[in-house]
């Protein structure tokens, strides 16, 4: 029986393997908790962004754990646990930063489109950052817009961004519910 679901990647074939591996454990009546242990330097962020819009929508407990890293599409995947269930082991590092892309070509007026579609999809990071973490209206836009240099942090930083809960790793108890967190 499955019992946690790692990330490692955010490529269309890892996004794949979680959406099923999550439908699966979502529908398991045996199962409460959906453990979701990430250890990755990042990836595509539309494939993040579908990951992170499977937990919000859970019905079940969806606990987060950075082990080793959580870099860029990666920390924000942490960030998207549930409340009271995002975790990260005492040496972990998160990093954070404003969306980047590798090769964008072609005419002008398809850049601008592009360049446009980036913006749109930062500032939603932004916001969902902010109402995952708790933190005011227009925190990490601040943080991250007007910073040009990834951000580091680790796991004591991260819980004071409140971007975690907890450090260490999680005692689940698979009958926990939504209610009782």
């Amino acid at each position: 029986m499955l019992d946690h679901i790692t990330v490692n990647n955010f490529e269309n074939e890892d996004l794949e393997v979680f959406l099923n591996n999550f439908k699966r454990m979502e529908a398991s009546e045996d199962i409460a908790a959906i453990p979701i242990y990430i250890n990755s330097d990042g990836g595509d962020i539309n494939n993040c962004l579908a990951m992170c819009d499977m937990i919000e929508n859970s019905n079940k407990l969806v606990y987060t754990i950075a082990m080793g890293k959580a870099y860029s599409a990666a920390g924000i995947l942490l960030a998207a646990g549930h409340s009271g269930c995002r975790y990260m082991y005492p040496s972990a590092s998160v990093m954070l930063h404003n969306i980047s892309v590798q090769n964008i070509s072609g005419q002008l007026t398809q850049i601008a489109t592009e360049y446009n579609e980036l913006q749109r999809i930062n500032e939603l990071v932004y916001k969902k950052l902010d109402k995952w973490t708790n933190n005011p209206s227009g925190y990490f836009e601040k943080l991250l817009k007007n910073n040009l240099e990834d951000i580091y942090l680790d796991a004591e930083k991260a819980k004071n961004m409140h971007i975690v809960d907890q450090i260490g790793m999680p005692n689940i108890a698979w009958t926990d519910t939504i209610e009782d967190i």
